[in-house]
């Protein structure tokens, strides 16, 4: 007896027949055979010495597809509802906000009471080569001849030759919370007609603040930002010859003291831009 063919696309019997898969003795059928009809939920008629033939009949389920079928389709169904979710999902989460800029307190403002100070000196430069005041300032011929007069040498002013000397203003910034024996930076200008201050030094000169009291001493050579070289009817000058510096030229002496505290021990805090927006955040 020859066994049907089985059906197309059957995903159950796609490979031979279940005459050669599961014989059957001629008593019945096996134990193998009895699980096979049992897993297809059918009765395989049977006749005595003769193989039987199994049903070609799967179990459908309510969309027309068999079970293996319905796996897939759950499968592409859970498969196109996670990629649905991933793409909406993120769209339905509040906006996030950008973080606020980070700025530091010292940055926009400043305590009350704590800032620098301004201080000033009148003093003269000596060791210029020849490019020092003229004769015609009288101020520093006069200055000169003081000097000297302080040391115990007593010079008329008129037999004074200041060629090689030039007067000057210093000025400095006193900062903040400054000890006494801390050195500043000091500004040297000429107030007179010199050519250029290059190769000069500063004599002792104090600086006075507002108040009128000294608050540092400067002394120093110059050092300047520019040069001034000429000859035989030619000049040459770049930057300003007649401005110096003496980095840490100032020797502190006396001390600015720091009131920053109210009465009530609080501290008062200015901005530098005033603003309410900001001074509400602060």
């Amino acid at each position: 007896m020859s066994c049907p063919p089985p059906p197309a696309g059957s995903p159950r019997f796609a490979r031979g027949t279940a005459q050669t898969r599961f014989p059957l003795p001629a008593g019945g059928t096996s134990r193998r055979g009895l699980s096979f009809i049992r897993a297809f939920g059918g009765v395989f008629p049977a006749s005595r010495g003769k193989p039987s033939c199994p049903p070609t009949r799967f179990h459908l389920l309510a969309g027309g597809t068999s079970r293996r079928g319905s796996s897939t389709s759950h499968r592409l169904v859970n498969f196109s509802l996670a990629v649905g979710l991933a793409l909406v999902f993120p769209a339905l989460l509040p906006a996030q906000q950008p973080a606020a800029p980070t700025v530091r307190l010292k940055d926009i403002a400043q305590i009350r009471g704590v800032r620098t100070n301004q201080l000033v000196g009148y003093g003269i430069v000596v060791g210029l080569e020849g490019t020092g005041d003229s004769n015609g300032a009288l101020f520093t011929v006069q200055s000169v001849a003081n000097m000297l007069e302080r040391f115990g040498i007593t010079v008329p002013p008129n037999a004074l030759k200041v060629k090689n000397v030039a007067a000057v203003m210093v000025t400095a910034e006193l900062p903040p919370f400054a000890r006494a024996g801390n050195t500043i930076d000091v500004v040297v200008s000429s107030i007179g007609d010199a050519r250029s201050l290059q190769g000069g030094t500063l004599l002792q000169t104090p600086l006075r603040g507002a108040d009128g009291q000294v608050y540092a001493v400067a002394q120093g050579p110059l050092s300047i930002g520019g040069f001034n070289f000429g000859g035989g009817g030619a000049r040459v000058q770049r930057n300003h010859t007649t401005v110096g510096r003496i980095p840490n030229g100032a020797l502190i002496e006396r001390e600015v003291p720091a009131n920053f505290l109210q009465g009530d021990n609080s501290l008062t805090i200015q901005l530098h831009k005033p603003d309410f927006t900001t001074a509400a955040r602060v």
